[in-house]
């Protein structure tokens, strides 16, 4: 698999193609510092009522308790909306939405696929022509309750692995193993009704490995198949931050984009 180092976007993006990923990364530090510039002001708007976003978007933004919280919302999905638009040559304004029963957003047109993650100060989307995708970005932290959390939500092998490892090594053999099952249960779709220890992640290798998948549903609306379908293809991030991309499909090129 080629990947490309984080690059400005080329004022015409290369065409999709079923074999390709891209990943945009969005820094809310530098919407932050140019908050009053007239470009954000294009991709924002210069009030809520006149953004890009749709009435129902807008009530949830108006909801929201903290002004942070509301500016990430506002900024996360006013930034997909124009990536998208980007791909479908397309008004931002215009796409229509809909989630899953398990709450996956997806566009109604099915043209393309998108996932996000935020964490921080970082947004990161994942687009490609494939349904079964997910990207995941965690901050790293030390203040943590590590082994509580992992006995709670890792499988057994998990558990073991992170036994065996030097304690200076566990934080981060943590987080990279955290970004992997959520990436993986996001590209399913199917929340946490696919229970966390149901399978295991390897990441002793040279590349991280689904392993192990022992929760079956007949019911289930996406096929999850067996863990040798399914790639999980770390994704560069700044310091103290660690993400993963899940994908069913082949891919063999990523391109990966600053926003």
């Amino acid at each position: 698999m080629c990947k490309t180092p984080w690059q400005s976007p080329p004022s015409n993006l290369p065409q999709l193609k079923k074999d390709t990923i891209h990943v945009w990364r969005v820094s809310l530090d530098s919407f932050n510092s140019h908050l009053n510039s007239s470009r954000v002001s294009h991709f924002l708007g210069n009030s809520l009522s006149d953004s890009v976003l749709s009435s129902d978007e807008k009530e949830r933004a108006a909801k929201f308790k903290f002004p942070e919280h509301q500016q990430r919302f506002i900024i996360s999905r006013s930034m997909l909306r124009h990536i998208l638009g980007y791909y479908l040559n397309q008004s931002p304004s215009t796409l229509i939405f809909q989630s899953s029963h398990y709450g996956k957003p997806y566009l109604v047109d099915r043209t393309v696929y998108f996932n996000l993650s935020h964490a921080g100060q970082y947004i990161l989307y994942a687009i490609g022509l494939q349904q079964e995708i997910g990207i995941d970005i965690e901050e790293i932290r030390q203040d943590i309750k590590l082994q509580d959390i992992a006995e709670r939500f890792f499988s057994v092998y998990e558990n073991q692995f992170l036994y065996q490892l030097a304690e200076n090594q566990k934080v981060e053999a943590f987080f990279r193993i955290w970004t992997c099952k959520e990436a993986f249960i996001k590209a399913v779709g199917k929340g946490l009704s696919f229970p966390l220890k149901e399978f295991d992640i390897d990441i002793t290798q040279d590349q991280l490995r689904l392993v192990g998948i022992r929760h079956t549903n007949e019911s289930t609306d996406v096929v999850v198949e067996n863990s040798l379908k399914w790639s999980l293809i770390p994704i560069a991030a700044p310091n103290n931050y660690v993400a993963t991309l899940a994908i069913r499909e082949n891919v063999t090129t990523i391109k990966s984009y600053n926003f």
